[in-house]
């Protein structure tokens, strides 16, 4: 299995026993990362990088320039 394969997904949530609902994917593919996420219901932070998001791709639920701002973002969100 690859990214975006929910299967992918669903196994790391398995792994983790957690829920979708309760997931973030913190990634920089706009197709691998945030598509992915959204095909299992979980929320998605998008590593901008410095890029503009796709014209043609549905938004991530955050956009942040940094890991670290992803990760505040999370928390403050109450991810477990």
């Amino acid at each position: 299995m690859r990214k975006p394969d929910p299967r992918i997904f669903t196994a790391a949530l398995a792994v983790g026993g957690h829920e979708a609902g309760e997931a973030w994917m913190v990634g920089d593919s706009a197709d691998h990362d945030v598509r992915g996420a959204r095909a299992v219901g979980a929320r998605s932070v998008w590593l901008h990088r410095g890029r503009c998001w796709p014209a043609d791709a549905p938004p991530p639920d955050h956009v942040a320039g940094s890991f670290a701002a992803a990760v505040e973002h999370v928390v403050a969100a109450g991810a477990r």
